[in-house]
């Protein structure tokens, strides 16, 4: 059946009760209680650029006031931006503080911008290719991460929204384990940890050499991306502070899924997403497939936390000490530095819509905007643009 996943994607979702009570009296149940789990919309076609969602008929909670929802992909980040400018799409997530006030500026009157939480994790990170050139050696890679100054990151391209990161998780987060980082910007005990391992600097070339080769590296960022752009800047200039030569290289987003897989960059500005209600989960992934111990051509390899995650990946009470020894290994062998988590939604919605969010204030006092389902959004009638 080409139209399975459609089918099941439709399937109602019921609890045990409601099931054993169905059982007793037969699917005529269906007409005095419709069961949860069917959600306000429904999958009416998609494309590799489009998914069409039209409301469902079966909601429990009625009719939602949105009759149709399309969610556009685009290849790129100006794209996006792009087809805001031009009104072809309502809502948006702002990928980073600099566009959003960039573009409040210029559409004040036409959108709303607010914050609202992130639920997921996530966070930008520079991943090495632990293979290639003077980036095999930890010490360079441990090097790098001392010059990179990330509370002036957070502060030029995420203030207000971001938090200097360290390690997977964050500072707070009851899995960090605070006494393996102590990797704050200290360019000067960079600059020794260099030439304690062989690198000496060139007058000349004006750079550092080991046996008459430069410390370079090819730094690979998302084209168009105004945030990817600014971070590989910053690293740049960082970086050239201990006469290392960054080439920042642009490319892409399907370009860099394809060099990370294939193991085919010397450094690349990435950013990950992951939910934190399942650690393990995002630890394993993050190794396997982002740091790559388990990609087409790997990268970072790891014969212990391989062994490691396949041992407790089903004893949950063991899951912990693996999230310890991964920290461990992060801080030790440095396969990647870790810059900020981005904490916070920037969201441009057009003013047309109405009922979309709630004030909400947290204990500690706190206030923020918190979306509504979108099944309670609606325009006036006489702002409405699509018959």
């Amino acid at each position: 059946d080409e139209n399975f996943l459609e089918t099941l994607a439709d399937v109602p979702i019921i609890s045990a009760d409601y099931y054993a009570e169905m059982m007793t009296l037969g699917y005529r149940l269906f007409d005095e209680i419709q069961p949860m789990g069917m959600g306000p919309f429904q999958i009416v076609y998609q494309t590799r650029d489009l998914i069409m969602l039209r409301y469902h008929l079966q909601y429990i909670y009625g009719r939602p006031f949105l009759e149709e929802i399309r969610l556009r992909f685009y290849n790129d980040e100006q794209s996006l931006i792009d087809a805001l400018v031009n009104g072809e799409i309502d809502y948006i997530e702002f990928p980073d503080r600099n566009t959003t006030d960039r573009l409040l500026e210029l559409m004040r009157t036409r959108i709303n911008v607010f914050l609202t939480p992130r639920p997921e994790a996530k966070l930008y990170v520079l991943l090495f290719n632990v293979q290639h050139g003077a980036l095999k050696d930890a010490s360079v890679r441990r090097a790098i991460n001392l010059a990179i100054h990330k509370e002036n990151i957070v502060e030029r391209f995420a203030k207000s929204i971001g938090e200097v990161s360290h390690s997977l998780f964050p500072d707070d987060s009851p899995h960090f384990k605070r006494e393996f980082f102590t990797d704050r910007y200290r360019p000067r005990e960079s600059i020794q940890l260099l030439k304690a391992t062989g690198w000496q600097y060139n007058r000349q070339s004006m750079m550092i050499e080991k046996n008459g080769q430069p410390l370079t590296f090819k730094l690979f960022f998302a084209e168009n991306s105004e945030l990817e752009q600014n971070l590989a800047r910053a690293i740049k200039l960082n970086l050239a502070e201990i006469n290392v030569n960054v080439q920042p290289f642009p490319v892409s987003p399907d370009a860099k899924d394809r060099l990370l897989s294939n193991s085919e960059y010397e450094a690349m500005i990435y950013s990950y997403t992951y939910d934190p209600d399942y650690p393990f989960s995002a630890a394993e992934d993050f190794f396997e497939n982002v740091l790559g111990a388990e990609q087409n051509v790997p990268n970072y390899r790891n014969a212990y936390l391989s062994q490691l995650f396949d041992l407790v990946r089903n004893v949950p009470a063991k899951h912990e000490n693996a999230l310890e020894r991964l920290q461990y290994y992060l801080n030790r062998e440095t396969p990647a530095t870790f810059l900020f988590f981005d904490n916070d939604i920037l969201i441009g919605l057009d003013k047309r819509f109405a009922s979309f969010r709630d004030v909400v204030r947290t204990r500690d006092k706190r206030m923020f905007f918190r979306l509504n389902p979108i099944e309670n959004w609606f325009v006036p009638k006489n702002l409405q643009k699509y018959p």
